[in-house]
């Protein structure tokens, strides 16, 4: 039997050793890191608080990766977009807006609806077939003693 044959079957049996969440925390902070960064370049801004408003929540075995939606609650709207609906005014009320700089009084409008911008799902996306190969590299420096 070939030495690197013997070698791989003594990384293999410590591999299946290792404690599972020191090998899968740490990859987990890395991917985090690296998809809350790649929404923060995507998402879409208007006034900035969506972006602003975007957080990681830890616990153990798992990532929130997104948009705060107690701070920022139009964040679905906006990731999954919107059919063309209508918009009344409370009872009693009118809304209130402007039109090509112009002041406008309705008590209801038709909205057109607004297109998909799926920053957060594009983001996930893009990194979930980079887990895998994460978590290997991480458990081999972890057995290896490197990590």
């Amino acid at each position: 039997m070939p030495s690197s044959h013997a070698d791989l079957t003594g990384l293999i049996k410590d591999l299946s050793a290792a404690n599972a969440a020191d090998i899968t925390e740490p990859v987990l902070d890395q991917v985090a890191d690296e998809v809350f960064t790649d929404q923060l370049a995507h998402v879409p801004v208007d006034t900035g608080a969506l972006k602003a408003g975007h957080k990681i929540e830890t616990r153990p075995g798992w990532r929130f990766i997104g948009p705060d939606h107690a701070a920022t609650p139009y964040d679905v709207f906006v990731h999954g977009g919107t059919k063309p609906h209508t918009i009344s005014a409370p009872p009693g009320g009118v809304l209130a807006f402007k039109v090509g700089g112009k002041q406008v009084f309705a008590k209801s409008v038709r909205h057109p609806g607004t297109r998909p911008q799926p920053w957060a799902a594009n983001s996930m996306r893009r990194w979930h077939e980079t887990l895998g190969d994460k978590m290997a590299l991480v458990a081999v420096k972890q057995v290896m003693g490197d990590a």
